[in-house]
């Protein structure tokens, strides 16, 4: 998307209890946005719930610019939470959520921010991501709704964050809707950052864990697909490991990633693989390899249809990687 007309206002709004560090995070890479641009595109306002300061969760008061009743539109929202977001959530701010939507608001939702938009009505077929630890609960609460292997998506007008440094990743996201990649790769090395794949998937234990207390057949299947990325395994035999049958593992797939169980095992294999190139110089022959690929050939293509660029382009496109560097990296990658 090319870098909009006009200046773009991000409102900040601070639930009681509300995340410090996701805040910094948010203000600092719109601010590196604008440096980086040479002019003022990102602007920023804080909105609180009331004309009182905001308290974060570590104790620190933090005044507002208004407070979010007083703001008849904003253009981007973004909610952030953390602990007991039910005390947040009331009709009045649920009905401000939903006129900010109603009038083309980009809305937004950090750590536990989820939570109020469910409650305002506003998921309804579109999906978000929620810190770790909250995932059983809004599972069950909001069903399909909630991602549960993602640390952050972007999916139409709602952009959501696990919380904590993945709210980089979505700001990141943020960036470069409303203006370009670029900048966003550009923020991201400003910042010493190194942004995780597009689909933001965590394969860490701790998710792992979260999904297991989802469901814990699906924990089972993924750790037996994330245990077999060098070496495949069949998905009958992933199934019969796990004691799960085919027909219940597609419905599960399905339903909590929105895929089918040999699309999600490919897409943790591709998502290895983009991890060593971003952040090893080994060769593309022996990256394939370990994510599981024979053959280089069926990995370029595999991999090209997935990220949308090649593994050598993406390689050289790294924006923490000097020119020569990333021309050694690039030695024997396939095109």
């Amino acid at each position: 998307m090319a870098l909009s007309s006009h200046p773009i206002t991000v409102s900040l709004l601070l639930a009681p209890r509300f995340p410090l560090l996701s805040l910094a995070i948010c203000t600092e890479s719109l601010r590196v946005a604008n440096r980086e641009l040479g002019a003022a595109h990102f602007g920023r306002q804080i909105l609180t719930f009331d004309s009182n300061p905001a308290h974060s969760s570590s104790g620190i008061e933090l005044a507002g610019d208004a407070a979010y009743g007083d703001v008849h539109f904003a253009p981007v929202v973004i909610l952030l939470s953390s602990y007991r977001p039910e005390e947040a959530s009331s009709p009045d701010l649920s009905a401000w959520l939903r006129r900010q939507d109603r009038q083309g608001a980009m809305l937004g939702c950090i750590d536990t921010g989820a939570y109020l938009l469910a409650k305002a009505g506003l998921l309804g077929g579109r999906h978000v991501v929620a810190h770790h630890e909250t995932l059983p609960a809004y599972e069950e609460l909001f069903g399909e709704a909630v991602l549960l292997d993602r640390l952050f998506a972007l999916e139409g007008r709602i952009a959501s964050s696990a919380g904590g440094m993945a709210t980089l990743d979505m700001m990141l996201k943020v960036i470069a809707h409303f203006a370009n990649q670029e900048l966003a790769d550009r923020v991201a090395h400003v910042l010493n950052y190194t942004a995780h794949g597009q689909a933001g998937a965590l394969g860490s234990s701790t998710n792992d864990a979260a999904i297991g207390r989802v469901d814990r057949r699906l924990g089972r299947l993924v750790e037996i697909m994330q245990g077999h990325l060098e070496n495949p395994i069949t998905l009958t035999k992933i199934c019969a490991i796990a004691q799960v049958d085919s027909s219940t593992a597609r419905r599960l797939f399905l339903r909590h990633f929105r895929d089918t169980p040999g699309r999600y095992y490919l897409k943790l294999r591709l998502d290895r693989a983009r991890s060593l190139l971003t952040n090893s110089a080994l060769p593309v022959g022996q990256i394939a390899a370990m994510a599981g690929f024979t053959d280089l050939s069926t990995f370029s293509r595999a991999y090209h249809r997935h990220y949308d660029v090649p593994p050598s382009k993406d390689r050289q496109s790294d924006p923490g990687a000097t020119a020569s560097h990333a021309d050694s990296m690039s030695k024997g990658s396939a095109t």
